[in-house]
C-alpha cells in the first residue's frame, strides 16, 4: 500500500491563552521578561529611526502597539509548535497541556530576540499610512533591512 497523506485542518483560537492556567503562566513569563522586551523594542526602534526622515515616519510606532503585536506572534509560534508536537509525538493530544509544556522563559526570550518581535515591527510598519507608491516602497525597504539586521535574512538581488 502506498503512503497516503491526509490534510487535517483545525483552528485553535488565540483565546486559548485566556484559559486560567495558561493565562497565569503567560502573565508570569511576561512580567519576568518585560524589561528585556522594552530593551529590544528600544533597540529595534533606534535602528528604524536613524535619520530625521525615518523618525517622522517610524517614530509613530509605540511600545504598546509592538508589545501587543509581539504577543500575538509569540502565541502563533507557540501554537505552531503545539500542533507539531500533537501530531509528531506519541500521547501528546492535550493541547492545553502541550501549551503549558512549551511556554517557558527560554522560549519567550528567544521570541523577544527573534521572529515574533521583528514580525511585530513588520506588522506595525505595514499598518502605517501609505500612499501606495513611494511610501509603500520605503516601508518594504525598511522591513527588508529589519529582517537582514535582526534575523540574518539576506536580501536577494
Amino acid at each position: 500500500m502506498s503512503d497516503v497523506l491526509v490534510k487535517i485542518e483545525k483552528t485553535v483560537p488565540i483565546t486559548i491563552f485566556e484559559l486560567p492556567q495558561i493565562k497565569l503562566r503567560v502573565d508570569n513569563l511576561f512580567n519576568e521578561i518585560e524589561d528585556d522586551i522594552k530593551v529590544r523594542f528600544d533597540e529595534v526602534k533606534a535602528f528604524i529611526t536613524k535619520s530625521e526622515a525615518d523618525k517622522r515616519i517610524y517614530g509613530k510606532i509605540e511600545y504598546d502597539e509592538i508589545a501587543t503585536l509581539f504577543k500575538i506572534f509569540f502565541y502563533k509560534s507557540v501554537l505552531n509548535d503545539v500542533v507539531e508536537m500533537t501530531f509528531e509525538e506519541n500521547d501528546k493530544y492535550d493541547v492545553v497541556k502541550n501549551i503549558l509544556e512549551i511556554l517557558s522563559y527560554d522560549k519567550l526570550k528567544k521570541a523577544v530576540l527573534g521572529e515574533p518581535m521583528i514580525n511585530g515591527f513588520k506588522m506595525a510598519i505595514t499598518n502605517l499610512p501609505s500612499d501606495g507608491g513611494l511610501t509603500a516602497c520605503l516601508h518594504g525597504g525598511k522591513i527588508m533591512l529589519l529582517e537582514k539586521e535582526f534575523l540574518g535574512i539576506n536580501v536577494p538581488y
